[in-house]
């Protein structure tokens, strides 16, 4: 354990000497996971699916900030939108709208897990979703989580209208948007609108989301001992009974299976997390009061444990070693005597060159 520790400790130690390296690179790897994402869930426009397309969007999305990858995110999924039809593209348009000023807006830097929650629920872990993000954003998380949910849920119907529908050029969408006879536009906007709806699973799933990361959320930043681990307990148990809760009210089976699957994902997550964070020794709590002129201070002090500290300075060591380096002391008796034997040998030096005057200058 001890050496386990010691590594995550290089480890931990080598990521924040090189924060300015790592953290873009990391801010890559993730932005090109989500557009990754993005291109196997909308696979419609030729140009936004390709490689080093992706590849130029995540080196941008590396270097400026996270409202960026939202918003090109939206972008591509608008072009996709539009190329099944344009129905789709106008359905998107509003449901883009609708996220931005609800939550985008005053919260940009969740976007983040927004597009976590797409990549979790496109790997099939959906129900590692609450623990994953509320270990990083906490309650503000839970919902950008459900919006990440209905983006995944916007895509299965996309693909279904892509097969229905015809493909239809510019002046023929034109064209019958203009006819009153024609309604197939109408209609296929009517029938996102309503699919989305009347979607009882993605409703499911979004207050599964919400329900158990606010309950991990709330009970993690409370101030008792063990916090920290009662809110990941009390997740996986908000978890399973608000599926199940909703799996009855809304009339649906349950999938214990894949439940639990996307729990055990979310729990390693978790404990990795916590991991390179560090574990406390909460036995040994202190808590210590003092004030000031205008204010009574309490502050609570949590030891790490033993294997988490760094090894103490040994200070006898220390003092051995100044020791051997410090310059002898002079014994002023033998000195006396050296002296009276030899007046001038307080002016030769050890090598035992001949020294003339105390300036220093040598003997010729």
């Amino acid at each position: 354990m001890t050496q386990l520790v010691a590594y995550k400790n290089k480890v931990r130690d080598f990521f924040r000497k090189f924060d300015e390296i790592t953290t873009p690179i990391l801010r890559f790897v993730f932005a090109l996971l989500a557009f990754f994402a993005i291109r196997t869930l909308f696979p419609y426009h030729e140009l936004a699916v390709r490689t080093d397309v992706c590849i130029l969007l995540a080196v941008m999305c590396a270097i400026l900030p996270d409202g960026f990858m939202v918003f090109m995110v939206g972008v591509l999924i608008t072009l996709h939108s539009f190329t099944v039809s344009f129905e789709v593209g106008i359905s998107f348009i509003l449901l883009f709208m609708f996220m931005y000023l609800v939550y985008i807006k005053f919260f940009p830097k969740c976007g983040m897990a927004i597009m976590l929650s797409v990549i979790l629920f496109l790997w099939g872990f959906e129900f590692a979703i609450p623990f994953v993000v509320a270990i990083f954003a906490g309650v503000s998380g839970a919902v950008p989580a459900a919006l990440g949910a209905l983006i995944f849920y916007f895509a299965k119907y996309a693909d279904e209208v892509n097969k229905l529908l015809p493909k239809s050029s510019a002046a023929d969408i034109v064209s019958s948007l203009a006819s009153k006879g024609n309604k197939s536009q109408t209609d296929g906007l009517q029938f996102m609108i309503e699919n989305m709806l009347k979607n009882k699973e993605m409703f499911a799933m979004m207050g599964v989301f919400i329900v158990t990361i606010a309950v991990i959320g709330i009970i993690y930043n409370l101030h008792f001992k063990y916090s920290q681990y009662v809110a990941i307990a009390a997740g996986v148990l908000a978890n399973i009974f608000s599926y199940i809760y909703m799996c009855y009210t809304f009339e649906l089976d349950a999938d214990l299976t894949g439940c639990l699957k996307g729990i055990l994902l979310g729990l390693v997550v978790v404990f990795i997390v916590r991991f390179f964070k560090g574990f406390l020794d909460y036995p040994h709590t202190e808590r210590v009061s003092f004030e000031d002129d205008e204010y009574y201070y309490y502050v609570k002090a949590v030891p790490k444990l033993a294997e988490e500290k760094k090894p103490a300075v040994d200070f006898s060591k220390l003092a051995e070693k100044a020791k051997k380096k410090a310059p002898k002391a002079v014994n002023m008796d033998e000195l006396d005597a050296t002296l009276a034997k030899d007046p001038d040998a307080a002016y030769k030096p050890e090598g035992g060159e001949q020294w003339n005057d105390v300036s220093g200058t040598n003997a010729k």
